[in-house]
């Protein structure tokens, strides 16, 4: 029975279409056999499965990378193949940037419910005291990369799937501390009368100028600047029961109107865990705050504000942890118990619920107390997701019977 050294497969940048998929890797005939000593696979995506004749060998990990180093034999008539699971074109890519070095830094995508996400850790220790007080996601126009942008005291910095820094500059004032996107630019506030926008591909950065005053959202106990069709809205602490709207011009020379909002129904407490914009599966936009007494739901096609009686204990002072996790729904991270709130606007009243580290938060990597810290961020939302396009190496011995 001759043996022969055999690459099997040398798949470099191959796509897998978003349905449930089986690439066979080794294909064996009733006179041969194979011996599979290495198996290396980048890119996959999540819980893909190396797959001999219907029984699972290796799982590959969260960032897509799958591994096997341990002899596989693979019998004659036998099918080693990677299996795909099916995933939608659209989902959840976040990152956490944790406060202090506990949790550190996490690179999020969602899973098949808010509740089930898959989460990796990218920096713990030392490396993982990259505080951050506000953020988003954004997909880049060409590339289709997907980026993470979060800011400290007016720096911003732009970090990739592997919490790899790609890109910081200065924005605004230190100041200005909050930030949102509208997809092509971003904006923050720098003074009670000016906001600046930045391209986010081309850097090209204007100062705009607004009236009457707007808050600056506040270092301690702030809320958020907030983007929605063609406008700003802009809250400056935890406390106040008023708020800024603020209608883009789209030219530098124009000075943008402010609508001031007074509602004391704004307030969700002394402190704020943060808010986010979310739009619900029939199409209703809502922000939604979470705070220390209570949270609060403010329809941005009717103006009307709620406010609900569940309060998080908030403590969170310097960031804003709110992003849309699904449509219409609001995860928002919370320093007292190292908390998460869900808040489904889909359901009539709003469901509520939340999940600390005593319960086993799926958010923290970490079940322990006081692992977020009081400044911290999440740079996530729903975006669309590409086509996969991975790589495979294979390699070992065939055995051919005679």
């Amino acid at each position: 029975m001759p043996e022969k050294l055999k690459v099997f497969q040398n798949i470099v940048a191959q796509e897998v279409p978003v349905a449930e998929t089986t690439v066979p890797l080794v294909t064996t005939s009733s006179t041969e056999r194979a011996v599979i000593k290495d198996v290396d696979c980048i890119d996959l995506g999540a819980n893909v499965t190396l797959d001999l004749d219907g029984r699972s060998m290796a799982t590959g990990d969260s960032l897509g990378v799958l591994t096997r180093t341990k002899k596989l034999v693979v019998d004659t008539n036998s099918v080693l193949s990677l299996k795909f699971p099916s995933r939608a074109n659209v989902g959840f890519r976040g990152m956490f940037f944790g406060h202090g070095g506990i949790e550190g830094n996490n690179y999020i995508e969602g899973g098949p419910t808010v509740m089930t996400p898959q989460i990796t850790s990218i920096s713990t220790g030392a490396d993982a005291s990259k505080s951050r007080t506000s953020g988003f996601v954004h997909v880049h126009s060409v590339t289709g990369d997907i980026t993470f942008f979060a800011i400290l005291n007016g720096m911003v910095y732009e970090h990739n799937h592997l919490g790899q820094l790609l890109t910081s500059f200065p924005f605004g004032t230190s100041a200005t501390r909050q930030m949102c996107t509208d997809g092509i630019y971003m904006y923050g506030v720098t003074t009670t009368s000016a906001f600046t926008r930045r391209h986010i591909e081309s850097g090209v950065t204007d100062s705009f100028t607004c009236a009457p005053n707007i808050n600056v959202p506040a270092d301690n106990q702030g809320s958020y600047t907030l983007y929605h069709n063609g406008k700003l809205y802009n809250k400056g602490n935890g406390g106040h029961g008023y708020a800024q709207i603020i209608t883009l011009t789209g030219n530098p020379a124009l000075n943008c109107a402010v609508q001031q909002v007074a509602n004391n129904d704004l307030a969700v407490g002394g402190y704020s865990d943060g808010a986010t914009v979310v739009t619900t599966v029939a199409g209703v936009p809502y922000i939604v705050e979470q705070g220390t007494n209570y949270f609060t739901y403010w329809n941005l096609d009717t103006d009307v504000v709620t406010k609900v009686a569940s309060g998080s204990t908030a403590s969170t002072e310097y960031g804003n942890g709110a992003c849309e996790v699904s449509p219409g729904v609001a995860l928002i991270f919370g320093e007292h118990n190292d908390r998460i709130v869900i808040i489904d606007m889909n359901e009539s009243p709003p469901a509520w619920s939340t999940s600390t580290w005593q319960d086993g938060n799926p958010y923290s990597t970490v079940q322990a107390s006081n692992c977020f810290g009081n400044k911290f961020t999440i740079a996530g939302g729903i975006v669309p997701i590409a086509p996969r396009s991975f790589s495979a190496l294979v390699s070992g011995v065939t055995i051919t019977e005679s």
